[in-house]
């Protein structure tokens, strides 16, 4: 084992005397399951590192970005430096965990084995094809389904999905984490109401898989002394643009590119949408 891994495990086993802090490979392993950029489920498999070249690498390469990240952000992320503490290595407020991973979202995204934008399409394409061989005749019909998704009215362009994100944007500014968002959001959105998707079905689903989430959150938070946080605003915001990113065929609805971004963050809303207070 190395000196760099023997402080880690050392962090990890000093965990009472800093509670309420990870270690950088706590944080790396928190990040894995969220993006999924190791070939392992874990690095804390066999003492606490990876074992194949590939993690190893990328867990080296994330420890620097990490460290560069904590040290040019000093004013958003709280943490030890390896010189206050007998671990002998940085710890990180759990806080300030968010803010980290804002930082590095982009490096983030491109290393994970399922949001980069090649796995992305590709798996939008997978979807989209399962759905069209469902209702399509033949293969020339499969070539007509597609003209008509494309030329289809609820299909939106980059300026119309960029407008609706506008809208979203203001949504943070003006209702945070209040009540009754839905209502809040027909008020001041409401040409989003326009957008043949978003019908009573719609907002039926969403109120019941947002009732279904804050459920498991506060389940969640009666297990931990450090509560987590679930940003409403973003899970709507997803909802919506995933379910923008469909067209009615047949009376049936079929993706498009871009959906899967918001469908794999809305499968697993505990770790997408929730963070500390």
């Amino acid at each position: 084992m190395t000196q760099k891994q023997t402080n880690e495990e050392k962090a990890m086993n000093n965990c009472e005397m800093y509670q309420g802090y990870v270690s950088i490979y706590e944080l790396i392993d928190m990040l894995n399951e969220k993006y999924k950029f190791l070939d392992n489920d874990s690095i804390f498999d066999s003492y606490f590192f990876a074992e194949n070249d590939h993690d190893e690498k990328l867990i080296d390469e994330l420890t620097a970005k990490i460290i560069t990240a904590i040290q040019k952000s000093k004013n958003y992320v709280d943490y030890l430096d390896p010189q206050d503490n007998d671990t002998m290595t940085y710890l990180i407020d759990v806080h300030s965990i968010r803010n980290i991973e804002v930082a590095l979202y982009y490096y983030l995204e491109a290393k994970s084995s399922i949001m980069n934008p090649q796995a992305l399409k590709e798996r939008d394409n997978k979807l989209q094809s399962d759905q069209i061989t469902k209702i399509a005749k033949d293969q020339v019909d499969k070539k007509r389904i597609l003209v008509q998704i494309r030329t289809s009215g609820e299909y939106l362009d980059d300026q119309q999905f960029e407008k609706v994100e506008n809208a979203f944007a203001n949504w943070k500014l003006l209702f945070g984490n209040s009540h009754d968002l839905i209502s809040k959001i027909k008020m001041i959105s409401g040409d989003l109401l326009n957008y043949g998707q978003i019908d009573d079905d719609f907002e039926n689903r969403l109120v019941r898989d947002m009732e279904r989430v804050k459920l498991e959150v506060a389940y969640q938070n009666t297990l931990t002394d450090e509560p987590d946080q679930f940003d409403q605003v973003q899970y709507i915001s997803d909802y919506f643009m995933r379910e923008l990113h469909t067209v009615k065929i047949r009376g049936k609805q079929i993706v498009y590119e871009g959906y899967s971004k918001y469908d794999l963050k809305l499968q697993n809303p505990l770790e997408w949408y929730c963070y500390k207070r």
